[in-house]
């Protein structure tokens, strides 16, 4: 969660790759950005609309990477 609020707006992705059955945390700062045979299983918008009412510019706040 912590890649939500490295700068930029965009999507945290948690993916599983059942290549490598495993899961990995992906950020995608486009639309159309996932891993290649991933299956997404949470997504997370990072675009500023999605918690500006609520948060104001507290991205952490609004992923749980930081205080309220």
């Amino acid at each position: 969660m912590a890649k939500g609020v490295a700068g930029g707006s965009g999507w945290v992705l948690l993916v599983y790759v059942p290549r490598d059955r495993r899961l990995i945390n992906q950020y995608a700062g486009d639309h159309g950005q996932t891993t290649a045979g991933g299956i997404p299983i949470l997504a997370l918008d990072m675009y500023e609309h999605a918690y500006h009412i609520d948060f104001g510019a507290n991205a952490k706040a609004y992923n749980g990477t930081g205080a309220l």
